[in-house]
């Protein structure tokens, strides 16, 4: 029976006392270890993937200061676009989707789908560590939020 990508990591986990991703790029090199075809191994694709994360971590990084009252907030210039289908990578004005509200709530709907994706595995954490009261309450307000909003 073939090794699974999770028995690989947790037999490295055990080999090294942790695990970073450095140490799973570095068995992944061995063809045999089943880590292999989780990577991209032609250099100029792997570049071409690693540019387009930093393309998108760059345009992520780009805000503008809105004035909220007493207050100035800087807030993500760029989000996802919403009319595109999901894999497709582009990316839209906020000041532009605050002009149509169908795009904004679509975007909004995203942002929530992302968010509440992260509070799921932070709830899993929680439930590992014995504090799921704690979670339990984002999980409500988050869902109060797309209530609202939808």
């Amino acid at each position: 029976m073939k090794e699974s990508i999770e028995d690989r990591i947790n037999a490295l986990y055990k080999k090294h006392g942790n695990i970073t991703p450095d140490i799973i790029i570095e068995d992944a090199k061995n063809p045999k270890s089943v880590l292999h075809d989780c990577f991209e191994w032609d250099l100029k694709k792997a570049a071409m993937e690693a540019w387009r994360e930093t393309a998108r971590r760059l345009i992520r990084s780009v805000t503008i200061n809105i004035t909220m009252e007493s207050h100035s907030v800087a807030v993500p210039r760029y989000v996802r676009s919403p009319e595109v289908a999901s894999n497709v990578q582009s990316y839209s004005d906020t000041a532009i989707l605050k002009s149509d509200r169908e795009m904004a709530i679509e975007a909004m709907i995203y942002e929530i789908d992302r968010l509440e994706t992260i509070v799921d595995r932070v709830r899993r954490i929680a439930i590992a560590l014995n504090l799921t009261d704690e979670v339990s309450i984002i999980s409500k307000n988050i869902a109060s939020i797309r209530k609202k909003i939808a």
